[in-house]
C-alpha cells in the first residue's frame, strides 16, 4: 500500500513540475519521503529515499530559494546517501549542493563542489556533463574574482553545448543551463572588455528562456540583464528589466530572484529620481536576502545601497554600507565586487570634499580590478582617478 502511494506521489509531483506548480510538487514529494522513511533500512529504501531527495531539491530551490535551510538539508542528505550507494545520482546531488553553497556565500566550498562535478563529468566522458561542470566551475571562479579563468570555462562550455542538453537539465537545481551560461557570459565579456558579444549573450539568454516557456529561467535571465545594466550605470534599462523580473517573480513565488530584482529595481528607481521609493524597494530586497540566508553578491549590493543612500543625503549610513560590503567580501572571498565598493566609497568621499581620500579609494579599486581581471571596472575607476570624480559624484549624489 505504501509503495503504491509513493509511486503515485512521484507521478503526481512530476506532473506538477511540468505545470511549474513547484509548491505542490514539493508537498507531494515530502509525503512520499515520509512514507519511505517508515520502512526499515535497506538498500532498496536508501535508493528510493535518494531518488525522492533528488526530485525534491529542484522544487525547493524554485519555491524556497537556493539558500534555504531545507535545501541544504535535502542536498547534504542526498550526498551522504549517494556516497553510500556508489555515487548514485551523483551529478544531481553535487549540482544542488553547489547551488546551495554558492548562494549562501560559501564560495570556497562551492568551488570545490564544482571541481568535483567537473572531474566526475570528465570520468564519465559525457559532453553534456562536461558542459554542466564547466558552467558550474566558471560561475564559482567568477565570484572568487578570477574573471579570466571564469571566461575560459564558460566559453568552453558554450562551445561544447550543441543545443540538446535535455538529459542534464534534470540534474541542475535551477535554471536551464543554456540560459545560465549565456547570462554569465554577458557579464564576463563586459568585465573583460570583449564587449562585441555582451548584448547578444544577454538577449540570447532571455530569448531562450521565453522560447522554452520556463518562467524560472526567464526570471533569472531578466535579473542578470538588469545586473549587467547596473554594472554599466544604465539605470533606465535596468529599471525596465528589473520591473519585468519583479512581476514574474511575484506571480510565480520565486523568492530569491524577487529579492535580487527588488535590489536592482530599487537602485534604478533612485537613479531615475525616485529616491524614496527606490530606497524602500532596495531595502525590501535586502530584508528578503537576509531571511533566505543568501549572501551571494552582497558586497556589490551594498555598493548599490551606499550609492542610493548617498543620493538620499545620508552619507553616514552610505559609508557604513560600504564597510558592510567590504566585510562580506572578506568573509566570503567574493573578490570580483571589491572594485565597485572602492568606486562608490571614493565617490562618496569626493562628495564630502575629501578629494585626497577619494583618489586613494579609486586607486585601491584600480588595483583590485587588475587582480580580478575586470578591465571594465578598471577603466571606470581610472576615469574617476584621473580627475572626473567631482563631476561623476555630482551626477550620482
Amino acid at each position: 500500500m505504501a509503495e503504491e502511494a509513493i509511486a503515485h506521489y512521484r507521478r503526481a509531483a512530476a506532473y506538477a513540475r511540468e505545470r511549474y506548480a513547484d509548491t505542490e510538487a514539493a508537498d507531494l514529494l515530502k509525503r512520499a519521503l515520509q512514507l519511505c522513511r517508515g520502512f526499515s533500512e535497506s538498500e532498496k529504501r536508501i535508493k528510493q529515499e535518494l531518488d525522492l531527495l533528488a526530485a525534491l531539491g529542484p522544487a525547493l530551490v524554485t519555491t524556497e530559494g537556493y539558500s534555504a535551510a531545507e535545501v541544504g538539508v535535502t542536498y547534504h542528505r542526498a550526498l551522504e546517501l549517494s556516497k553510500r550507494l556508489g555515487n548514485r545520482n551523483l551529478f544531481a546531488t553535487l549540482s544542488g549542493a553547489w547551488a546551495f553553497h554558492t548562494v549562501r556565500g560559501d564560495l570556497e566550498k562551492a568551488h570545490q563542489l564544482s571541481l568535483d562535478f567537473r572531474k566526475a563529468a570528465e570520468s564519465e566522458g559525457s559532453p553534456e556533463l562536461i558542459f554542466a561542470g564547466s558552467s558550474l566551475l566558471g560561475s564559482a571562479l567568477f565570484h572568487l574574482g578570477q574573471l579570466e579563468e571564469s571566461l575560459k570555462y564558460m566559453t568552453s562550455a558554450i562551445r561544447i553545448e550543441d543545443g540538446s542538453t535535455n538529459s542534464v537539465l534534470s540534474l541542475f537545481a535551477g535554471p536551464d543551463l543554456r540560459v545560465f551560461c549565456r547570462s554569465y557570459l554577458a557579464h564576463l565579456t563586459w568585465h573583460c572588455e570583449d564587449g562585441s558579444l555582451t548584448d547578444s549573450y544577454a538577449a540570447e539568454a532571455i530569448a531562450a528562456a521565453i522560447s522554452m516557456r520556463d518562467p524560472f529561467s526567464q526570471a533569472i535571465a531578466l535579473d542578470y540583464a538588469a545586473l549587467l545594466e547596473a554594472f554599466r550605470g544604465e539605470s533606465a534599462a535596468c529599471l525596465k528589466h528589473g520591473l519585468e523580473a519583479v512581476e514574474l517573480c511575484n506571480r510565480h513565488g520565486f523568492a530569491y530572484y524577487l529579492a535580487m530584482a527588488n535590489i536592482l529595481t530599487g537602485w534604478a528607481r533612485a537613479a531615475q529620481g525616485d529616491t524614496t521609493r527606490g530606497l524602500t524597494q532596495l531595502r525590501e530586497g535586502f530584508d528578503a536576502l537576509r531571511a533566505l540566508g543568501a549572501e551571494l553578491r552582497l558586497p556589490y549590493y551594498f555598493a548599490l545601497l551606499a550609492e542610493t543612500l548617498g543620493r538620499a543625503g545620508n552619507m553616514d549610513s552610505a559609508l557604513a554600507s560600504i564597510s558592510a560590503g567590504f566585510a562580506f567580501a572578506s568573509k566570503n572571498a567574493e573578490h570580483w565586487a571589491i572594485p565597485a565598493l572602492h568606486r562608490t566609497q571614493g565617490e562618496l568621499l569626493a562628495t564630502e570634499g575629501n578629494a585626497e581620500a577619494a583618489r586613494a579609494s579609486f586607486q585601491r579599486g584600480i588595483e583590485a580590478a587588475r587582480r580580478s581581471g575586470s578591465r571594465a571596472f578598471e577603466r571606470q575607476l581610472s576615469l574617476l582617478a584621473g580627475g572626473t570624480a567631482k563631476s561623476a559624484s555630482t551626477e550620482r549624489f
